[in-house]
Order: structure tokens, then C-alpha cells, then sequence
């Protein structure tokens, strides 16, 4: 990077701050293949994860930047803890101070096309000016907006004085490039510090420090760290005895390499094989790449053909912390994720107690009130009022990740099962069913939903002949594109079987923030559009603006209004047939 020529180019350059999103990734969880929509600066708020864009590799905490161009591919590995970051997209056009004409190629390179990561000597400048500009971007007034912008000058000049205070040359970017690219080549071979740093003529001590500025991990870290990507690889897919994986990677024995295995990825390098073939048979079984009947019949979750329905025998229900036995139907249950609310509903059972959303403003659904006039609001998912808990002396609690760090004061107080809240409804209501002795009522309203899956598939096959469909929710300022891979649009994509623009297919996230001004580049004939009572007032202004007037799918009178709540909170069977139902009105409808 050509330090002073790329602060010249900011100097000289029209902004225009496009979007300030906050974002959580968390335990579990990843972002995987992100196409960023425009220049962005990525802040890490907290948390530790491996960030990579393009084929560079970070591994960013707290405060760290990254800065890359428009079109670049954003990945975050699996977190194993919460992971807070912050998107801030901009527009940039490059003027040449001696021409009165903007000219973004008279800079050495397209200065904001760079891509470049930076660990702050002194954070808290870059933090406060983050936070600030988030908070003014939330804000609907125009001076508000106008705040954020000057801010985002701020936040620029701290970050290029940090590269400066760095010292951050090319000749110094090239020789970790260099050392990277020769151990991705090389990595099978006895390498260590003093090799690599003999082989790029530097001391080991110069090349650790600009790995460490540049990648911020150590390089024989950053080595072992792709000896393991490399086995992860082979163990997933071949059958080579582990023994020929190891020096196939860079070590003369099993024993060792078995050990940075464990040691690095926290299992057995025999566990981890057996564990991805388990997974991908599960996926195989449960989820055929096309729609299909066996997709939409939603068989039922391996280990569970064994139980009765509504006998006095024992249950064991396995969950995400091991097994619960329960030897009786559980009478007075707590659920501290309000989609349990509909399955129980559902089954003509209703918990004593549950958490509420935060969307809408009344506590729950309209089309469940009548049922839930005794269920006590015990707070939310992301805060659980334990006293109230303990006040309806629950007999079970049914919980998910969410409650992670409350599981073992939950336990205490009754049996506690957790749950995956992403899990596909159809399981949990096989799940629920067993709990409450009801299976086979659980299995004919699976069989009621495919029988009304197969009709509404057929007719829209029909009806809109390859029709591409979209779902969006105005938030944060920006618009949020559920993608292929999100559970309420899978009921689109997997289980319809409708056609989704290009934008949505592929992504590993289940939705990808994009500005209101590149929505017009997602093409979709038929338009969903998420709404409730915290987002009507962004809902409406951004339905005020040519860019969404001049939408195709507005244009032709294809946009739909669809609750929140409904759509994506409660996600069991009364909810998704009332989903059906309203896709059905929609796309049905007769052509104006």
C-alpha cells in the first residue's frame, strides 16, 4: 500500500456513508460468503473469531478494523463466543486535486479497493467514534444522518493514523504475503521460524512482528493453523489412515499429530471424521437438495422410533445437553422461547409461563391470544426473569442456547431440556408431542401440513411459472434479505419449491444486510416485505423513496405486507399454516 498516496486519495474524495449495521455472531453460529455491497470498514465491538475476506485471514478481537472494497467475500468462522462487529459501507469517488473532474484512477491503484486489517494502538478514539456513528445512523432525522457522516470522517482519519503510526509499507505487506504463500505451498515440509524468515532474507523476530500487525497471530501459528484446515480436508473427505493424514500435513508421527488435533479443534481427529459423516448423513436423510415428499414429510429425528406415544413408560429426550428421563407428562411447563407456545398450542396444551418478543407491541400474537389469557410473561428470551420462573413452579422448562450461561440455575429449579431454536419445526413438534404423550396427534398434524404443502406447490408451479420470490425486513436502517439458507425461507424455497433471486442462494447466512440503494440489483418478481411495530416508521419512509417506487415488484402491484411475529417468531405449525395460507393469497391471486 502506497501510504501517502491512499491518504491523498481520502483526502480528496466525495463520501457518502451508505449503512452503520450492528451484528452478533453467536456461539455456533457463522457468516459465510457475505458479498459486501459496497467499501467497508468491519469494527470488531467484542469477541474473538477468525474474519476473513477474500483469502486473507484474520483473527480479530476487540477493536480490531478491517477495511475492504466493494464485491469482496466476508466470511466469520463458527464462533465459540459472542461475536459483536459493525458494517460501515460507504461510497467513494476519487477526485485529483489538479483536475476539477473526479478521477479515481490517477491514484496508484484504486486506493478503496485496499484491503488492509489493523490492530489500534489507541482504541478508544476508533471506538467512541463507532458507537457514536451507529447511534446517530439509528436516528430518522436527516441532521442526524448528516452527524454520522462527520463522524465516519473521524473514524477514517483515526484508522489511516494508525496505518500510519504503523508503519505499514508495501515492502512489509509483501513479505507476509510472500511467507504465506510459500507455506500454503509448502506446508507438508519441517518449517520453523528461523527457515522462513532465512528463506525471505528478515530476522524471525521482524517477520513475527508483521504477522502479528498484519494477520495478528504469530506465522508458525498461522502454519499450524492451515496444517489443521488442510486435515480437517482429508479427513472429511478420504479414508487415509490417520497415520498418512499426518505427514501429509507436516508431521512424522500420528501421535503428535493427533494431539495438536485435539489440542486445536478441541476432538479427536477419529471423532471428528465420524462426527462429519454422522452430519452429512443426517443432512442426506432429512434435507434432499430438491423438494421433495420425503423433505416435506419431515421424517423423524434419529433415536426416537423406539418411544411410545402416551404410555406410562419412561422417555428419555435427548437435547442439547444429553438426555432427560421423564417417568411422567410434564403438567405445568415453562418455555423460554415463545415459538414452543404455538406447538404446544398446537398439541391442546398450554404452558404455565413463557417469554415474550420484543417486535410487536402486544405480548403475544393475535392468533394465539384467546389461548394464552393464564400464561404468565416471564421476560424475554435474551432476559429471563427467574424469580417469575420459579413463581410458576414449573415441572419441566424447555429452553434453547439462548439461556446457555442460566442452564444450570434453570436445572435447579425444575428438569430442563435445551433445544436448537433453528431446528426445522417439523422435528420439535415430533419432540413436544413425546413430551406431552400426544405423538400421534403430532405425526397427523405433519401429515394435514404435507398433504397442504403438496396442493399449494403444484398450484404455484403453475401459477407463477419460475417467478423469482424475495423476503425482506426494513431494520437498522438498511434492509435485511433473508436468504435460501433462513428457516422461514426455506419454507419458500425448499418446501414451495419457488424460485429465488440470485442474491439469496448460496450464502451461509441466513440473511444478508444490503442498503436500500443496491436492492434494486436483487430482481425479484414477487416482494415480502417483514413488518411490525418496531420497524413500521423505517417501513413507510423507505417506501417514500424513488429508489423503491421505481422497483419492478412495486411497480407491477407484487409486494406483500407480512408480520414479523408470525413469519419469523413463531415458528410452529399454527404459524406456518397461516404462512401458507397467506403465500397462497399472494401469489394466487388473479393477474391486474
Amino acid at each position: 500500500m502506497h501510504l501517502h498516496s491512499h491518504v491523498m486519495a481520502w483526502n480528496y474524495a466525495a463520501l457518502q456513508l451508505n449503512s452503520v449495521g450492528k451484528f452478533v455472531v453467536r456461539p455456533g453460529e457463522s457468516v459465510k460468503g457475505y458479498r459486501l455491497p459496497a467499501g467497508t470498514f468491519l469494527y470488531v465491538g467484542r469477541g474473538k473469531a477468525r474474519v476473513r475476506v477474500d483469502d486473507t485471514e484474520y483473527e480479530a478481537e476487540s477493536d480490531f478494523v478491517c477495511h475492504a472494497g466493494r464485491g469482496s467475500s466476508l466470511h466469520i468462522a463458527q464462533a465459540e463466543q459472542v461475536f459483536e462487529y459493525y458494517l460501515i459501507g460507504y461510497q467513494a469517488i476519487a477526485a485529483d486535486p489538479s483536475s476539477s473532474q473526479p478521477s479515481p484512477l490517477r491514484w496508484p491503484g484504486d486506493p478503496f479497493k485496499e484491503q488492509y486489517g489493523v490492530m489500534p494502538r489507541t482504541p478508544i478514539p476508533l471506538r467512541l467514534k463507532v458507537e457514536q456513528m451507529h447511534g446517530q445512523w439509528q436516528q430518522a432525522g436527516t441532521l442526524e444522518q448528516f452527524h454520522a457522516k462527520g463522524l465516519f470522517h473521524q473514524f477514517v482519519y483515526e484508522v489511516l493514523g494508525e496505518l500510519l503510526e504503523a508503519g505499514r509499507d508495501e515492502e512489509s505487506a509483501d513479505l507476509v504475503s510472500l511467507a504465506v504463500r510459500y507455506m500454503s505451498a509448502h506446508y507438508a515440509e519441517p518449517l520453523t521460524l528461523e527457515s522462513l524468515s532465512s528463506l525471505l532474507n528478515c530476522t524471525g523476530r521482524q517477520l513475527q512482528r508483521l504477522f502479528k500487525t498484519k494477520l495478528l497471530i504469530g506465522p508458525i501459528d498461522y502454519l499450524i493453523r492451515l496444517r489443521m484446515d488442510k486435515a480437517k480436508t482429508l479427513l472429511r473427505q478420504t479414508d487415509v489412515p490417520l497415520k498418512q493424514i499426518a505427514e501429509a500435513v507436516g508431521y512424522e508421527d500420528g501421535y503428535h499429530f493427533s494431539r495438536m488435533f485435539k489440542k486445536h479443534e478441541n476432538v479427536s481427529p477419529g471423532l471428528y471424521r465420524e462426527q462429519g459423516r454422522s452430519a452429512a448423513g443426517e443432512r442426506r436423510r432429512h434435507f434432499p437438495s430438491r423438494p421433495s415428499r420425503n423433505a416435506i414429510a419431515a421424517p423423524e429425528p434419529q433415536g426416537y422410533s423406539n418411544f411410545g406415544s402416551s404410555s406410562g413408560k419412561n422417555r428419555v429426550i435427548p437435547h442439547l445437553k444429553g438426555e432427560l428421563v421423564l417417568t411422567r407428562k410434564p403438567a405445568r411447563i415453562v418455555v423460554l422461547d415463545y415459538q414452543y407456545i404455538d406447538h404446544l398450542a398446537a398439541l391442546g396444551e398450554i404452558p404455565v409461563g413463557s417469554v415474550i418478543g420484543t417486535s410487536d407491541n402486544s405480548a403475544f400474537p393475535a392468533y394465539l391470544a384467546d389461548r394464552l389469557g393464564d400464561v404468565k410473561v416471564l421476560g424475554t428470551k435474551e432476559m429471563p426473569d427467574l424469580e417469575a420462573i420459579l413463581s410458576c413452579e414449573p415441572d419441566l422448562i424447555v429452553c434453547t442456547r439462548f439461556q446457555e450461561e442460566l442452564y444450570d440455575r434453570l436445572s435447579m429449579i425444575a428438569p430442563t431440556l435445551m433445544f436448537d431454536r433453528n431446528e426445522d419445526w417439523r422435528f420439535t413438534l415430533l419432540k413436544i408431542g413425546r413430551i406431552v404423550g400426544k405423538l400421534r396427534e403430532a405425526r397427523r398434524l405433519l401429515d394435514r401440513h404435507r398433504k397442504k404443502l403438496e396442493r399449494l406447490q403444484a398450484a404455484l408451479a403453475d401459477h407463477l411459472a419460475g417467478k423469482t420470490v424475495a423476503l425482506v425486513r426494513p431494520r437498522d436502517r438498511i434492509i435485511r434479505l433473508h436468504t435460501t439458507a433462513h428457516r422461514t425461507a426455506e419454507l419458500l424455497y425448499r418446501d414451495l419449491g419457488l424460485a429465488a433471486p440470485g442474491m439469496t442462494a448460496g450464502a451461509g447466512n441466513t440473511s444478508l444486510p444490503i442498503p436500500l440503494e443496491t436492492l434494486p440489483n436483487l430482481r425479484a418478481d414477487h416482494l415480502f416485505v417483514l413488518e411490525d411495530d418496531s420497524n413500521l416508521q423505517l417501513a413507510d419512509e423507505f417506501r417514500s423513496t424513488p429508489i423503491w417506487r421505481g422497483l419492478e415488484a412495486v411497480r407491477e402491484n407484487r409486494v406483500y405486507t407480512a408480520n414479523t411475529t408470525l413469519w419469523v417468531g413463531y415458528y410452529g405449525p399454527i404459524a406456518i399454516g397461516r404462512v401458507l395460507d397467506e403465500v397462497a393469497a399472494a401469489l394466487l391471486r388473479p393477474a391486474t
